[in-house]
């Protein structure tokens, strides 16, 4: 006897992968590339907006995959590279220099924290979890992580946040331009930092490449403000972090030619 499968289920999962394949799409066009009716495809998209799964734009009226669909990787072996290839290094990194360290990437308009040494380090202020979504412009993550991505990317990051400009606001940034400028800045540093307001810490972040030379990661460094100068935390952690990054980055590339290897004898 065969067994019936659910169509709903196979629908939603169509919908999630035309959003990730196409970018942010409105109902009409997901219908479309899904061979769905517009009806069908807005029910099923209403549904994963109240899972959390997408998110709608207001002002354009399209849909966006949310930072929770990267939930649904993490038992993907290829996935866990942030735990089984950075996490031992950032470990060894946090010993040397107490201070906590960061791992994160790029999802839409926020950086995601993949693993940090919060649970290691004593110089804690705020504890941050797996999983935490940072906005891109107000952190030091996430200007290195839109700084050295490519230029589509850097372009539909600009052309989101210049459809809500409230969000500039914040990053005492005013235009699509103004961030351009500073991602340039960044890349011939090689580094940023940044002080939230009404904290008390600041943060330290390097990009971390692939083979390539694309990004693959922000490695951050958070320390006190109080307690350390900003020229004496450029000169001490920046060749530490970068250090860190460039063996996370060389490590990286075996271990994905290992497992991708294995992924395909299996």
């Amino acid at each position: 006897m065969a067994v019936k499968k659910i169509q709903s289920l196979q629908r939603g999962l169509a919908v999630l992968e035309c959003i990730n394949r196409n970018g942010e799409q409105s109902c009409s066009a997901i219908g479309q590339a899904t061979n769905l009716s517009r009806g069908t495809a807005y029910r099923l998209l209403l549904t994963l907006e109240d899972q959390g799964y997408v998110r709608r734009d207001n002002a354009t009226g399209k849909y966006a995959l949310t930072h929770r669909v990267m939930g649904l990787s993490h038992g993907f072996d290829l996935e866990n590279w942030p735990t089984e290839v950075a996490k031992p290094i950032m470990k060894q990194l946090c010993d040397k220099v107490i201070w906590p360290i960061g791992l994160t990437t790029l999802c839409g308009k926020s950086a995601i924290v993949r693993e940090n040494t919060d649970e290691q380090s004593t110089l804690v202020f705020k504890y941050t979890k797996g999983g935490y979504a940072m906005p891109l412009l107000t952190s030091a993550a996430g200007w290195v992580l839109f700084a050295y991505s490519g230029r589509q990317v850097r372009d539909a990051i600009k052309n989101a946040f210049g459809r809500h400009p409230e969000e500039f606001e914040a990053s005492l940034i005013s235009s699509a331009e103004e961030m351009e400028e500073r991602a340039r800045s960044i890349r011939e540093q090689g580094y940023t930092y940044f002080i939230p307001s009404r904290m008390r810490t600041t943060a330290l972040s390097v990009p971390v490449l692939r083979e390539n030379g694309t990004i693959l990661a922000a490695l951050s460094l958070r320390f006190f403000t109080s307690a350390v100068t900003h020229n004496d935390a450029v000169q001490k952690f920046v060749p530490q972090l970068n250090e860190a990054a460039n063996e996370i980055s060389a490590i990286y590339s075996e271990w994905m030619r290992a497992n991708t290897t294995l992924e395909k004898a299996i």
